[in-house]
C-alpha cells in the first residue's frame, strides 16, 4: 500500500497523500460492484477499450507504488548512505511490489 513507508517514517501527511489514489480505486471498485451484476461488469471489463485502459492504469499504479517505495527508502531525514544489505533489501521489496503487476 503506497504511503505505509512514509507513515512509518513519521510523515503522516505524505503517507495519506500517497495512499489516496489507492483509496479512490477501492471506492470506485466498490461502487461498480454494487451497481452492476457480475456478468455485466465482467463483460464491460473485457472489452478491448477497457482492457487497454486497465493496462494503462496498472502501469501508472506500478510507477506510483515504486515511487512510494523509493521515497520511503531514501528519506533524507535519516543520515548516512544505505549499505549493501539495505540495497539488496530494497531490490527485494521492489521485486515483490512489481510482481503483481
Amino acid at each position: 500500500m503506497p504511503g505505509l513507508g512514509q507513515l512509518m517514517n513519521g510523515r503522516p501527511d505524505l503517507g495519506r497523500l500517497l495512499a489516496a489514489p489507492a483509496a479512490v480505486v477501492v471506492v470506485i471498485i466498490g461502487l461498480l460492484a454494487a451497481t452492476q451484476s457480475l456478468p455485466q461488469l465482467l463483460a464491460s471489463l473485457l472489452s478491448p477499450e477497457a482492457v487497454a485502459l486497465l493496462l494503462a492504469a496498472n502501469t501508472v499504479a506500478l510507477a506510483w507504488r515504486l515511487t512510494a517505495v523509493g521515497h520511503a527508502f531514501f528519506d533524507r531525514r535519516y543520515g548516512g548512505a544505505p549499505g549493501r544489505g539495505a540495497a539488496i533489501t530494497l531490490a527485494g521489496i521492489l521485486v515483490v511490489t512489481a510482481a503483481p503487476h
